[in-house]
């Protein structure tokens, strides 16, 4: 599993929107259909046993994952490259 962080001093709403928008509509132009199932805090994007989770709150965005970026998912390098477009970077990946 690896995780993916990225903190700032404040991430106002309007940016976190930005970034669900641009990322549920690079999900749509995929070829295969993901869910993608969210509430105020969390993301689910799912197909089959390939599963990402995004957390959200005012100050980071963790992203969850069992690919890391560039290894072999669609899924995981199409968030971590919106969240870069969106964020700037991602600061530190955990693997446990």
């Amino acid at each position: 599993m690896f995780c993916f962080i990225h903190q700032h001093k404040s991430i106002i709403p309007e940016v976190r929107n930005q970034f669900l928008i641009r990322l549920e509509e690079a999900l749509n132009q995929l070829n295969r259909p993901y869910g993608f199932h969210k509430n105020h805090y969390t993301i689910i994007i799912n197909k089959g046993m390939d599963e990402l989770t995004i957390t959200m709150s005012e100050r980071q965005i963790l992203i969850f994952s069992n690919y890391d970026f560039e290894d072999g998912s669609t899924i995981t390098d199409l968030v971590i490259e919106k969240a870069m477009d969106i964020f700037g970077s991602i600061s530190v990946r955990i693997e446990y």
